[in-house]
């Protein structure tokens, strides 16, 4: 009897440490979103006669009212407006800045400072299987709220680091933050596969730091008409595409979009990056070799290319000697 007193005792008292335990980490989650959402957005675009023609999410990062989201969700809008927790919206006043391999822009917002709630980003990529937090606007759906781990950590070259998550994502939640449980941005959502379940992707919050205001800000609609005319942009966009099939493995679908964007951009880096790495990833090195030597010839400072065409010819030389 003493026995079964003692296992009980034992058994009642793990359920009211795991229930506490539980209950401590939704507590602290409830903490984060609420520091959180003040600062994320959801994103409106507009077409040319003023048509909503999408959305996205997206946070402020200064009291100044800038205000980082995916470049792809601003590709082709001539307006925008952002959406507060508080219902309010704001105007997307201009672009400041842009980094298309990233997936990132920095807009300018008009809004008093007083309303302005902002996020600190976290230079340093999360850690495999660390908790996350994200926030958007999935399927319109404003100020969402998902959780879930860092599931992996990748590299392509060319396009640097990114990090696999598995809190779900929708089509909207393009744009919105990755957060710590301390509520420091350590992403931003930029894609997930259709052909995989659960495989969601966002770009390091380092990214934030590299869009730096290089060019005169613009108002939208002279971005993007200034886009349409210039081939680089072009060439950006079809890297994007041929990204995402590869990250997935296609890498013959994601060929015809790096050898357009070749075409289109010679000078562009990440095209000759992506097309040796389509190659690399089909067990083609004689392939990866020649594009390497080619983006060589055509821009010699493509010091990188340099570097990949040594570890290529490398591994393919040590593999035939075997």
């Amino acid at each position: 009897m003493r026995a079964i007193l003692i296992f009980r005792i034992i058994f009642i008292s793990a359920v009211c440490i795991g229930l506490f335990a539980g209950g401590a980490v939704a507590m602290e989650l409830i903490g984060v979103v609420n520091r959180v959402q003040p600062a994320v957005v959801t994103v409106v675009t507009y077409d040319f006669n003023r048509d909503v023609s999408g959305f996205g999410s997206g946070f402020f990062i200064d009291p100044q009212g800038h205000l980082v989201t995916n470049y792809h969700v601003m590709d082709g809008a001539y307006a925008a407006d952002v959406r507060t927790l508080d219902g309010n919206t704001y105007p997307v006043e201009a672009v400041v800045a842009e980094n298309p391999a990233s997936d990132l822009i920095k807009l300018r917002v008009r809004i008093p400072k007083a309303s302005v709630r902002w996020l600190q980003a976290k230079s340093e990529l999360p850690r495999i299987a660390e908790p996350i937090v994200v926030l958007g606007s999935p399927m319109g759906l404003e100020q969402t709220v998902s959780e879930g781990i860092v599931s992996g950590i990748r590299e392509m070259p060319g396009f640097g680091k990114f990090f696999q998550i598995s809190a779900p994502i929708s089509q909207g939640s393009s744009g919105g933050p990755v957060v710590d449980y301390e509520g420091r941005v350590v992403g931003i959502v930029t894609f997930m596969m259709v052909l995989g379940q659960n495989l969601n992707f966002a770009v390091s919050a380092k990214g934030i730091e590299m869009l730096g205001q290089g060019r005169p800000a613009k108002t939208v609609s002279e971005w993007t008409y200034g886009k349409s005319l210039d081939k680089p942009g072009v060439a950006e966009t079809l890297c994007r595409k041929g990204f995402e099939f590869s990250v997935n493995g296609q890498y013959d679908r994601a060929l015809k979009f790096y050898e357009e964007a070749t075409t289109q951009d010679p000078t562009n880096t990440l095209a000759w990056h992506g097309l040796g790495h389509c190659y690399d990833g089909l067990g083609k090195p004689e392939r990866v070799i020649a594009v390497y030597e080619q983006a060589i010839r055509i821009h010699p400072r493509m010091r990188s290319c340099g570097l990949n065409w040594g570890i290529i010819f490398t591994r393919w030389s040590n593999w035939k000697i075997r």
